[in-house]
């Protein structure tokens, strides 16, 4: 069932509908805002939703999501060199500040520092300023931004007059040597509201993005978010106050409490793997993340003991020709996650069977393996053992491009720490951890629920309805405002 609403306390009857942006520039945002169930409780509280997309105009998400109370618009990608070049300063100034916080921005930026000593000396200052220093640069930044963004969507905001604008990506990867990335342009739909004084939240994508990204483009009125983890962070490391956090679990994760749409044997004959055997699911990342994954892969194949069979998901953003090799061993299946992208989107597409595929893949699994993916808490929520490989596939890789990197970002250290995965520092040792799983599935249950507990929790089927309950209680804030105000 679904969980208890939040009562509502509107202080004021709108005089009109309430109206929200909502902004969406990958598929995956759709998956957990617009599939999970998000979109429709807004609906049903009579919320009009204007949505801003990558893939407005494919034909298939327009029929999709063509119902009333929807209207989709395009997200629009400013052209303004000038502006280009501020945002992408802005950005790379932004992941330098957040070297000082988190391992993971110092590790990214590592190598730029080393190759330009005025990107070094940058962060030395920035450092030597202490958090008053840090405070006064992203203020003053926000200041920039909101002085410089283009007026992209200003006639959508005076004909429509949204309540409240919800960004998903406005938390944005970059890099201090790399222009800003198209994948987050809902930041300029949250600059625009911000610059209105438009109530702003950002639903959280994934349980890294606040040590791995930068800072918000402007102060957020509010912040959707997976964990208590998650919380502290955004507490700790973006100073938002408390009670602007909701901790609602991840709605992709209200999939987890579904029974199995196959059986395991029906599952994995149909991958064209033999059921009676045991099957290890290896899940890749991406080229630009680790170049030199085929190679693991390939070594974790020729050291597995002959029984066992491979599995190996694709990451959605992954390239299947750099697996082609491995189609025509008996003992290898290969797959890859989400469907064929829509137009627009550049990552693949999440539909419900694509989730449910996912899902049952990391459920029949004998032992799931991969390199510091969050596949390890997919998979350890549904108590399938776990090895994550901390070595490469040869000797020679500086740290800065090694899989063995990743396992002092911030945010894989409470799971290195847990002890609810195996670490594996080498083929045999993956092995080893592999062949112990497979003699006792229960080995680390306790410590893989507590990592669970503290990362991604609660999965109770329920997030996507605290998702909606919490921005249906800012649109009551927002509402109260603005009725106050007229």
């Amino acid at each position: 069932g679904r969980a208890p609403r939040l009562e509502r306390h509107p202080r004021v009857t709108p005089s009109r509908r309430p109206v929200v942006f909502l902004g969406v520039p990958m598929a995956i945002n759709v998956r957990d805002v617009m599939r999970s169930g998000v979109l429709d409780r807004l609906l049903d509280a009579d919320v009009e939703v204007h949505v801003f997309a990558n893939a407005a105009g494919d034909p298939s998400f327009e029929a999709e999501f063509d119902r009333p109370g929807v209207t989709i618009h395009p997200l629009v990608d400013p052209m303004d060199p000038g502006f280009v070049d501020l945002d992408s300063r802005l950005l790379r100034r932004h992941i330098l500040l957040l070297s000082l916080r988190t391992s993971t921005a110092e590790i990214m930026t590592r190598e730029a520092r080393r190759r330009n000593p005025m990107i070094a000396a940058a962060r030395r200052v920035i450092g030597w300023g202490g958090a008053p220093l840090h405070r006064a640069l992203l203020a003053r930044d926000r200041r920039m931004r909101a002085a410089r963004t283009p007026n992209l969507y200003g006639p959508l905001f005076e004909v429509h007059r949204p309540d409240l604008v919800v960004g998903t990506r406005v938390l944005t990867m970059t890099l201090p040597s790399a222009p800003s990335n198209p994948r987050y342009l809902d930041r300029h739909l949250v600059v625009e509201a911000a610059r209105r004084g438009v109530r702003t939240v950002c639903c959280v994508a994934s349980w890294d993005n606040l040590t791995t990204a930068g800072f918000f483009p402007v102060e957020m009125d509010g912040v959707v978010v997976w964990s208590p983890e998650m919380r502290d962070q955004l507490v700790e490391i973006h100073e938002v106050p408390a009670e602007r956090i909701h901790v609602t679990g991840a709605p992709q994760h209200d999939a987890w409490t579904r029974p199995p749409a196959q059986s395991r044997d029906d599952f994995w004959r149909d991958a064209g793997l033999d059921p009676a055997r045991p099957v290890v699911v290896y899940t890749t990342g991406t080229e630009n993340l680790i170049p030199d994954e085929p190679g693991l892969v390939a070594g974790l194949l020729d050291a597995l003991p002959e029984r066992v069979q491979l599995f190996v998901r694709l990451h959605q953003l992954d390239d299947p020709a750099r697996y082609a090799h491995l189609s025509t061993d008996p003992r290898v299946g290969l797959d890859q996650a989400g469907k064929p992208p829509l137009e627009g989107f550049p990552d693949r597409d999440f539909d419900d069977e694509a989730v449910t595929r996912l899902v049952d893949t990391l459920r029949h699994a004998d032992v799931v393996v991969n390199v510091a993916s969050s596949i390890s808490l997919d998979a350890a929520a549904l108590d399938t053992p776990v090895v994550v490989l901390d070595y490469d596939s040869r000797p020679g890789i500086p740290f800065t491009r090694s899989a063995r990197r990743f396992y002092d970002f911030t945010h894989q250290v409470p799971v290195m720490s847990s002890g609810g995965v195996a670490r594996a520092h080498s083929p045999a040792e993956a092995v080893s951890a592999v062949e112990a799983y497979l003699g006792d599935p229960t080995r680390d249950r306790e410590a893989r629920k507590a990592m669970v507990a503290r990362l991604c929790s609660p999965i109770d089927g329920r997030a996507a309805d605290r998702v909606a309950d919490a921005l249906l209680l800012e649109i009551d804030r927002a509402v109260a405002a603005r009725e106050g105000a007229a």
